[in-house]
């Protein structure tokens, strides 16, 4: 006769093998995302972003994030190089590590710290291409700015403190012929 025992380790035992460690770990760990043909992608999380501390692994790669430093290991190197933006006050929008074809991508999203008088930030969006332990900066383009609003123009509402501007429509594709084909509102380009 099997115990009820015996069959919740069977059930949990096919669940690690058949879907990996995320399902049991719950969202501490983020799922790989398949994007389309050929291309995968991992992000960080909000919590993981808010403590500027991100682990992300997309099969040999494993992308470290601190708050001022990425550690990149290959399976077989590892390296250490500085993140842009490394000030304290600089605020992660989305960092994430994608696949395209054969090519290896990190793409970040970044709030700058306050400029001038009227503290204005502005939303930077940077490509980098990962060849072996190696990055090299392809795109970085201004996306998006805003402000923070002053304590009668906020009101009593907590989420409106920002006046913010439209945000510029960006993205990046695999192309026919293999190049990498990026675009940021009016610009466009490819590497």
């Amino acid at each position: 006769m099997v115990s009820m025992r015996s069959v919740v380790y069977v059930f949990v035992l096919f669940l690690l093998l058949w879907t990996g460690p995320q399902v049991i770990a719950g969202a501490e760990v983020p799922a790989k995302k398949a994007t389309a043909k050929g291309q995968l992608s991992q992000r960080c999380t909000k919590k993981e972003m808010d403590l500027k501390s991100c682990h992300l692994k997309l099969h040999s790669y494993q992308v470290r994030f601190s708050k001022d430093k990425i550690t990149i290991d290959d399976g077989t190197w590892k390296a250490v190089h500085e993140l842009p933006l490394a000030e304290e006050s600089v605020i992660w929008e989305r960092v994430g590590l994608r696949q395209l074809g054969a090519r290896w991508i990190v793409e970040l999203e970044m709030w700058t710290s306050p400029v001038g008088d009227a503290g204005i930030q502005d939303l930077k969006w940077y490509l980098y291409e990962l060849t072996g332990t190696k990055w090299d900066k392809k795109v970085e383009e201004v996306v998006q700015k805003r402000r923070r609003r002053l304590n009668e123009e906020a009101g009593s509402s907590k989420k409106n403190l920002f006046q913010v501007d439209r945000k510029e429509p960006y993205s990046l594709r695999l192309g026919k012929s293999g190049q990498l084909e990026w675009a940021a509102g009016r610009t466009k380009g490819s590497f």
